[in-house]
């Protein structure tokens, strides 16, 4: 009973982990701000303490910093390099990749398709084309990029902790 206790435990520890964001955040500068920084906190200052790490300036407004290795739920916050201004705390989220404004003049974050409507514009997004109208049905749309990535991440998670439970439950069998 307790390998199979073990082995159960293991495999929801695996599943109920905090999902890791697979992905690039954004800041739109509508601050006018010389420079953009990003700070983080919870569980730990990824960029350094305050005012953080430098972000990469996409053009068009845009800043950008890769998050691959933090956490849904955490804490960020975009400054301009400890000059007085910054926004407020704003918690990373895997669908609302997209940050704006200031917490004095109000923040927040998008989704994709919500930047683009906001700013006209979004890194990674490819501006809408128009097309003439289609005679027949439109074809299913593919699945975004990162939807199948998160699946084939999900997929094998469970097959390493499944895996991992049966090392586990046939370690202690014997």
């Amino acid at each position: 009973m307790k390998k199979r206790t073990l082995a159960i435990l293991v495999l929801l520890a695996l599943v109920l982990a905090p999902a890791a964001l697979a992905e690039t955040v954004y800041y739109y500068n509508d601050q006018g701000w010389a420079e953009v920084t990003v700070y983080t906190w919870e569980p730990s200052e990824q960029w350094g303490s305050w005012p953080g790490g430098p972000t990469v300036d996409e053009g068009d407004g845009w800043f950008s910093i890769d998050v691959a290795d933090y956490a849904v739920g955490n804490h960020i916050i975009f400054n301009n390099n400890n000059g007085g201004a910054q926004t407020s705390d704003l918690v990373l989220d895997e669908g609302k990749l997209y940050f704006y404004g200031s917490n004095t003049t109000g923040d927040g974050s998008l989704t994709a398709e919500e930047a683009v409507a906001k700013f006209g514009s979004a890194p990674g997004v490819e501006a809408p084309v128009e097309e003439a109208p289609a005679e027949e049905a439109p074809a299913e749309s593919a699945p975004k990029t990162g939807d199948s990535e998160l699946v084939f991440l999900a997929v094998g998670a469970l097959v390493l902790a499944a895996c991992a439970a049966a090392v586990i439950a046939k370690k202690v069998k014997a």
